[in-house]
């Protein structure tokens, strides 16, 4: 971005998304789209020309964030991490009140978040039940040296 080359800067980064798609690494390509996100602004007046790589059509400049931003959360998604998604779909809604109001953008935001909101309930996360304590050494009173419970 420092040499004013953006279109190399964006086709590094979509060979980075590319590499990890076929990896299967769903979250590594989705970070990755997410830094070639964060070259964009969420401004609906800026135009910019189509895109090679990755490819786009000419488009606004908050179109082409919006799309990035949907599919870096779908790919969170499909690696299993739903609060991650649940981020971007944050950013999205927050994007379509703030810079572009938008219905159906609303509208998708918030099925897609039911969605995941409803997979977030049946996530067997591991929580931990049980605890070992030990009072081991001279620094505890006597009475507590020595205790495990």
């Amino acid at each position: 971005m420092n040499v004013d080359k953006p279109e190399l800067l964006q086709s590094l980064i979509h060979n980075m998304y590319e590499h990890y798609l076929s990896k299967n690494d769903f979250v590594q390509a989705a970070l990755s789209l997410q830094l070639l996100a964060d070259t964009y602004n969420w401004d609906p007046v800026a135009y910019l020309p189509p895109c090679e790589t990755p490819q786009f059509p000419a488009q606004s400049e908050f179109k082409r964030k919006e799309a990035l931003y949907t599919m870096m959360a779908k790919k969170f998604v499909k690696g299993n991490r739903l609060e991650q998604a649940v981020e971007c779909y944050d950013e999205l809604l927050d994007a379509y009140k703030t810079q572009n109001f938008d219905l159906v953008g609303l509208s998708f935001c918030h099925g897609e978040l039911c969605k995941v909101f409803k997979s977030l309930e049946n996530v067997g996360r591991l929580e931990p039940s049980y605890f070992m304590v030990h009072c081991i050494g001279y620094g505890f009173p006597s009475e507590n040296r020595d205790y495990q419970d």
